[in-house]
């Protein structure tokens, strides 16, 4: 195997990600222009952000078992060996394809060319913010627990909030502005009523050109949070009566629950998202 001019492994991976930065572009119209489901490019910020961790993490592993390898592209080798340990780890089948997904994406290929089986993924083995949170690390950030319940805001988003982000519309309605979120895209969130107080409260306390929250704890469990927002969100705004067409059949280990795609959507639009099936696997777990 050739040697590496440029040692830093790190430093050739992020860039060559970099390159492939398509932040502000519809991935929707790229899939119709490029007539492919996987358009090449990445096409939001915290995708961009979630790969170059999963990397990260891959080439640590790979300089300690084997440092002899200098060259970026001669640890593609090595790729399938590293997915295997994972599985044999016990990771879920989502964080194992996310990993398989960051490295496709850096070597310019699909999954399945790394010639690993994935398990399929089933909403009844999504582990993550399932489980009740940590009490002492909730009761020690109360105004982040409070504030991601009132607006379903993301950890990205809530690290750029700006204290003139929070202010009430031309209806007297306490909103949220998010300048960048999934895709870089913006939104408007309306605050849930039981919360405009508390996060009126909490916005208060900052300048309207300082961040509202400096520092956000690693530990917290946000997408829980998120979690409580959009499952009280969706009991304000679905029907008692949902008309045929408009009814979301859920299956497998959720199987008779039926709730309302009208709903799910506006719960979806104001978390950031724009499908109801990614609401309804990872979201309102708890109806």
């Amino acid at each position: 195997m050739s040697k590496s001019k440029n040692p830093n492994l790190k430093r050739q991976a992020n860039q060559r990600l970099n390159d492939m930065a398509r932040f502000g572009e519809s991935k929707h119209k790229a899939r119709q222009d490029e007539h492919t489901q996987y358009p090449e490019g990445i096409f939001s910020y915290s995708t961009m952000d979630t790969y170059k961790s999963k990397v990260k993490i891959f080439l640590n592993w790979a300089r300690t078992n084997y440092s002899e390898i200098k060259e970026l592209d001669d640890l593609k080798e090595l790729v399938p060996e590293y997915l295997e340990e994972k599985k044999a780890a016990g990771l879920s089948a989502c964080t194992i394809k996310t990993y398989a997904s960051a490295l496709a994406k850096l070597y310019g290929c699909k999954k399945a060319d790394f010639g690993v089986a994935f398990a399929k993924r089933e909403r009844k083995n999504v582990k993550r913010s399932r489980f009740e949170p940590d009490k002492k690390l909730e009761e020690a950030n109360p105004d982040i627990v409070d504030f991601v319940r009132g607006t379903g805001l993301r950890r990205c988003e809530l690290s750029r909030l700006m204290g003139e982000d929070v202010y009430k519309d031309s209806e007297g309605k306490l909103v949220v502005h998010v300048r960048r979120g999934k895709g870089g895209k913006e939104r408007t969130v309306t605050v849930l009523a039981e919360y405009v107080d508390r996060v009126e409260e909490i916005a208060g306390k900052v300048g309207v050109k300082e961040k509202v929250f400096k520092k956000l704890h690693r530990g917290l469990q946000l997408h829980h949070y998120r979690g409580d927002f959009a499952a009280t969100l969706y009991k304000k705004v679905a029907r008692s009566e949902i008309p045929d067409d408009d009814k979301y059949k859920m299956r497998k280990d959720r199987k008779g629950t039926i709730l309302d795609k009208k709903a799910m959507l506006t719960v979806s639009r104001a978390l950031g998202h724009n499908r109801i099936n990614v609401i309804a696997q990872s979201y309102l777990y708890s109806l």
